[in-house]
Formats: C-alpha cells, structure tokens, sequence
C-alpha cells in the first residue's frame, strides 16, 4: 500500500507504466486489423456510426462511473468514512488512472487518498475494495445468466447456476461454517498456516461487509450501473446492424469483463478484447464489425475512465494535504 505522505515513487512509475500500455496496446489493436486486411473495413464501419450515438454511448458509460461512484460514497458513510459527494467522485474517478497498472494499483490509491487526506485507516477502508469488487462480479454474473436463459433450453441451467451463485453469496457474508472448516482443516494439518490465515482474513471481510444496509445499496446500484452501460452497448450493436437486444449486450460485456479479470494482464487488455471479438462473431458479426464495435465501447469505457483518471489523480493529489479535512 502506498504511503500517507508525498506520493511516492511507485505512484509516478505506475503514471507512466499506464500511458506506456495505453499507447502500446492500442498500437497494437490496429497493426492487427491491418495484418487482417481489414483496417480499411473497420474505418468504414467507425465513419458510419452517427455522432449523437457516439455520444449516448459516451454518457451512458460516465453514468455508469457516477453511480459507481455513489455506490462508494454510499459505502464510505456506512463505515463511518464521511466526505462531500464531490471528493469522493474526484478520489473514486483518480483510479482510473492507475487501471492498467499491475497489482490494482489505481483501487489501492483511492484508499491512499483516503488516508492521506482525511486520516482514514486501511484497516477500515480496505472493506470499500471488497464491497466494490463483490457488488461488480455478483452483477457480472447475473449478466451472464440473463444471457445463457435468454438461449433456448438454457433456462435450466441458468437457474442451476444463479442457485449456486446465491449459496456461495451466502457463505462468504456468513462466514461462520466456512471458518469452523478452515480452523478444522489446520488443526488437522498444521501445514501451511500463512495461507490458512489470509483465507480466514478473507472470510471476515465477508463478515464486515455483510450488513444488508452496506451490501443491498451497493449490489442495487452495481445491477443500474451496468444495465445502464449495456443499453447503450445493445444500441452500438445495433447501430452496426448486429442482430443483439438487451440481453445479449449483458452477456457479452459480462463473459468479456470476467475474461478480463481472469487473466493477469492490467485492466483485462487482451482478455476483455479478445472474449467481445469471438462471442460478437458468435452472434453473427462479420470480423469488421466486431472490431468497429470492441473497439468504440472500449474506448468509451476504458480509455475514457483512464483519461479522466489521469486529471482527477493530478487534481487529488494537489487537494489531499496530509490531515487536511475537506
């Protein structure tokens, strides 16, 4: 974790590791269109799309952010973290701009600022990660399962699944029986106790978070926010005359971002891209298409929050006077 004083080192060198991978990699993406031969097809695509619809998109995906945003500040109060709307959306928006940095550094900045400015301890704020991260997979989830039980006779197995999901929901905020088992499983081993110590500091962070009145806000606004974004993403499909409604919007911007998050590449380059090409050829896109599409709602999700990322982290920075109040 970054420290309470001046911002360090590390914090200048992930600044710079961003803007390296930013460059590099959407370098990259468009060297690969036009070793497919298909660089010229996919500038046709982009120049067809109507600005207004550009620009829906784009507004849609900063609401996406803003209630990301509140669900944090929602989050924040309830652990006794109280800061104006504005300061936390500034704090929230400057991780961005350590996205494509390893380690999540941008996450663990957030809590930097925190603790810089207003003396917040990670012990307390560290339950925000957790909260952030649990409500975005659970909805990422959900968006997959809309998806596989809008496909015939998959109905089933989305139920199956959506049951799994809620029991192991379950376990992890009422730890209790998954904590007898892991102090059970040591006691007869006795091996390994660093590795049984985190997954028991894990299960109590499910504990402290929890609290329907910290967990329910945050897993509604997750379920608005990202529905938000795939509406805007269902109309850029169709914009480019893919055959998807809704549904199919949340199951390819849900299965792309776990993709993303599977592997160990920052901010999912590469994972997220790659999943969107192959489930958008899927649903009938020619290879163009799925390039013209990946590549606008990336860019207006990614690439945006990392832009804007970067001039909210310069502005906390200068804001966050070591024990200053806001």
């Amino acid at each position: 974790m970054i420290g309470a004083g001046d911002p360090a080192p590390r914090l200048r060198r992930s600044r710079r590791i961003a803007l390296a991978l930013a460059v590099a990699f959407a370098g990259a993406f468009v060297l690969a269109a036009a070793l497919a031969g298909r660089l010229d097809q996919v500038l046709a695509e982009l120049q067809a799309l109507p600005p207004w619809l550009v620009l829906a998109v784009a507004a849609m995906s900063l609401a996406n952010f803003a209630l990301r945003a509140w669900r944090w500040h929602i989050a924040q109060g309830r652990i006794g973290i109280v800061l104006p709307w504005h300061r936390t959306l500034l704090y929230y928006m400057a991780g961005y701009a350590l996205l494509l940095t390893p380690g999540r550094i941008g996450e663990a900045v957030r809590l930097w600022l925190l603790r810089r400015g207003h003396g917040a301890r990670y012990e307390r704020s560290f339950a925000l990660l957790a909260v952030d991260r649990l409500a975005d997979g659970v909805v990422f989830v959900l968006f997959i399962l809309a998806g596989l039980a809008s496909f015939s006779g998959y109905g089933v197995i989305a139920a199956g699944v959506a049951l799994l999901l809620g029991v192991a929901l379950w376990l992890f905020l009422r730890p209790g029986p998954l904590l007898a088992a892991t102090g059970w499983a040591y006691g007869r081993t006795r091996r390994w106790p660093r590795a049984f110590a985190r997954v028991r500091a894990a299960l109590r962070q499910g504990r402290r978070i929890g609290r329907p009145a910290l967990l329910v806000p945050a897993l509604a606004l997750s379920v608005v926010a990202w529905t938000v974004l795939a509406a805007g993403f269902t109309l850029l499909l169709q914009a480019l005359a893919i055959p998807a409604g809704l549904a199919d919007a949340m199951f390819v911007l849900g299965l792309a971002s776990a993709a993303g998050a599977l592997i160990v590449v920052p901010g999912g380059l590469g994972g997220t891209e790659g999943a969107m090409l192959v489930l958008l050829a899927g649903m009938g896109a020619t290879t163009q298409t799925a390039i013209a599409a990946t590549l606008v709602i990336r860019a207006l999700t990614l690439w945006l929050s990392v832009a804007i990322g970067f001039a909210a982290l310069a502005l906390a920075v200068r804001l966050t006077t070591p024990g200053r109040v806001p």
